[in-house]
């Protein structure tokens, strides 16, 4: 099975807002700035109002912390995303599922994949993410495949292939 498609920003954009919050590293930097935040806000309640004001107070701000976390991840996501060089990821591109393999095409590069080398396989609404390491997948939207039944088989062929899903 060949497919043929262009990753557009959206598209890698997608893939790092599918990605970051899954990842253990990601995760545990985030959790480790949340709880700093959530210290300091616990130490900074006033301590003469009532249990209630002080636990609504408290998730108050702790929404207000949450909300600041997901816009600075927002942001540096975006702006890691604004380079020339992230130009080879926004071309045409072909994939060919094969036997063995697979590879993949632009008109910069070429590479050939086993199926082995598949860490992680993952489907949303929109995407299959073919994870080739820890934070690099082949992202293929689902607008590169005529209809629901194509991109269903090259779901399941990758998924039977890779063993990893």
């Amino acid at each position: 099975m060949t497919i043929r498609y262009q990753n557009t920003f959206r598209d890698i954009l997608a893939f790092c807002f599918y990605h970051y919050p899954r990842s253990p590293a990601v995760f545990v930097s985030y959790g480790i700035g949340y709880a700093m935040f959530s210290f300091v806000i616990f130490q900074a309640l006033p301590k003469d109002a009532s249990i209630t004001a002080q636990v609504l107070v408290f998730l108050m701000m702790e929404a207000v912390a949450f909300g600041i976390l997901v816009a600075v991840f927002g942001f540096f996501t975006v702006i890691g995303m604004i380079s020339s060089r992230n130009k080879t990821l926004l071309t045409e591109r072909t994939i060919t599922l094969g036997e063995d393999g697979f590879i993949s095409e632009t008109p910069l590069s070429r590479s050939e994949n086993k199926w082995s080398i598949v860490q992680k396989l993952a489907r949303t609404r929109s995407y299959i993410y073919i994870y080739v390491a820890q934070h690099s997948a082949h992202v293929v939207p689902r607008r590169a495949f005529q209809d629901t039944g194509e991109w269903d088989s090259f779901y399941e062929f990758c998924k039977r292939k890779s063993r990893v899903a």
